[in-house]
């Protein structure tokens, strides 16, 4: 049996698997997905800033 981290056999779940299946299976809403790019932008932006301040020192 060829078995490795991701190699497996999908015919056969290993020993202790675990499927989950969420309970609201609607795909993620656009204004959730906006609200989450832009917080990521946003934090990089304060990361960028941050850098450029104390690379200054």
């Amino acid at each position: 049996m060829d078995a490795g981290l991701f190699h497996f056999n999908s015919d056969q779940l290993a020993p202790g698997s675990l499927i989950v299946v969420p309970r609201n299976l609607r795909p993620t809403e656009f204004q959730q997905l906006t609200l989450l790019v832009s917080k990521v932008f946003s934090d990089l932006a304060v990361a960028a800033a941050s850098l450029s301040v104390v690379s200054r020192n």
